[in-house]
């Protein structure tokens, strides 16, 4: 069995590229605000991914956060995307191989602890 980790993830930016985890994470929110945007990789295809070849194999070009999206990538308008919100104290899990993007407030720090295993 792999072992488990930890990581103490400070944000200050407000944008994330969509990346799919290979580990299962459970992130929980110490300080500030952090938005989450959580998609199955069973919509991988729908995701553009491999289209677009500067982009790393774990990562996609759709920003899920675009008020453009389906106008943007139409074979994304059948894909459900989990939106979430974490405040300070509460936790998500995210499994292994989903693509999630996270966003901050501009100029408001974030400090969240990801397990990942």
């Amino acid at each position: 069995p792999r072992p488990l980790s930890a990581k103490i993830m400070v944000e200050q930016h407000s944008y994330k590229i969509p990346v799919e985890t290979t580990d299962e994470l459970y992130i929980c929110q110490i300080i500030g605000v952090t938005h989450y945007k959580l998609v199955s990789s069973i919509y991988k295809p729908n995701l553009y991914h491999s289209k677009i070849q500067s982009y790393r194999s774990n990562e996609i070009p759709v920003n899920l956060f675009s008020k453009f999206l389906k106008q943007q990538y139409p074979i994304t308008k059948n894909v459900p995307i989990i939106d979430l919100i974490l405040q300070p104290g509460s936790c998500v899990f995210i499994p292994s191989f989903w693509f999630y993007q996270s966003s901050i407030d501009e100029g408001k720090p974030a400090v969240a602890v990801k397990f990942s295993y």
